[in-house]
């Protein structure tokens, strides 16, 4: 938050609870403190942005009243099942979609080239561009040239794992997706995690989705 984003801020989170929203995702920490001294009955859950990787900064956060905690997504499979069975909060962890180059969308660089503020919603993907490489100011030859994003994230192949180890909700990058992209991803995780649930998830059912 910057410090015009506070300007009316207690208004607008109690048209949220009149609304009855579920709940709201929070990156900064004084928006928690207002939640708890403005007494507004509004279920807390971290976002990604907040960059936990750890049991002490999850439990830190449970200690304040936060609900739930979306995971950094450079957390491991066993930071994700230690931090689930030492703090017992309720655990989302990204399933699909984008991974920052940078720190879990810790990134300044869409900012730098376009104006647009990659940590408040507006994120270039910067990343994304192809950018030519020098060495000694000669261009380096190439069949491609060089990006800095690393692989999109899929873990359809993982799935039941992340069921399995107590995971309570599974988060798809939707920002800045079109809609038939997002009713697509999210319509194969449903079906899929339904075939699990109901038993009846299958090798040939993973590998056709």
């Amino acid at each position: 938050f910057h410090n015009e984003d506070y300007e009316g801020l207690a208004t607008y989170l109690k048209c949220l609870e009149s609304y009855g929203v579920d709940a709201i995702i929070v990156s900064d920490m004084a928006v928690v403190d207002l939640v708890k001294t403005e007494g507004i009955n509004l279920p807390i859950h971290i976002s990604t942005q907040m960059s936990n990787v750890n049991v002490c900064s999850v439990q830190f956060l449970k200690d304040l009243g936060v609900e739930r905690v979306v995971l950094a997504r450079e957390c491991s499979k066993e930071d994700i099942q230690k931090i689930i069975q030492k703090t017992g909060i309720e655990i989302e962890c990204f399933l699909h979609g984008a991974m920052c180059s940078s720190y879990s969308g810790r990134c300044v660089l869409s900012n730098y080239f376009t104006g647009r503020d990659a940590n408040r919603g507006g994120c270039a993907q910067i990343c994304r561009w192809c950018f030519p490489l020098f060495c000694d100011d000669e261009k380096v030859e190439s069949d491609t040239e060089f990006t800095m994003s690393s692989k999109d994230l899929s873990l359809i192949g993982y799935l039941k794992e992340m069921i399995d180890i107590g995971i309570t909700s599974l988060k798809v990058e939707g920002r800045m997706r079109s809609n038939y992209y997002i009713a697509t991803v999210i319509s194969t995780y449903r079906e899929a995690i339904d075939h699990i649930y109901e038993n009846t998830y299958s090798d040939s059912l993973q590998e056709y989705y």
